[in-house]
């Protein structure tokens, strides 16, 4: 698991400007890819460290990076690791905000 994710945090530097939301986003990649039990704003803070989820409500909402950049690099990372079966999409319209000009 530590080996996948140390993998998949190569990948960010690239798309973000500053090292602040590059810090951040490894540290949310992390939280996601735990065994979280329950994965929202609060119990991602508390995993990362952070006081509050305001640093990773930033990153999501606020940060400027590379979005498709972002989604191509999750789903080489998570078809080079997938499953026999390959993956399902869940139904639905893909979810994706572009970042801010």
């Amino acid at each position: 698991m530590q080996r996948n994710t140390d993998e998949l945090l190569a990948e960010p530097a690239p798309m973000f400007a500053r090292v602040e939301p590059r810090l951040q986003a490894a540290k949310y990649i992390r939280a996601v890819m735990s065994d979280l039990p329950k994965r929202n704003g609060w119990t991602i803070a508390e995993h990362d460290g952070d006081r509050s989820p305001a640093p990773t409500l930033r990153l999501l909402n606020r940060a400027r990076w590379d979005t498709a950049n972002a989604i191509s690099v999750v789903r080489r990372f998570a078809v080079a690791r997938g499953r026999p079966g390959g993956f399902r999409d869940r139904p639905g319209p893909a979810r994706c905000v572009s970042p801010r000009s």
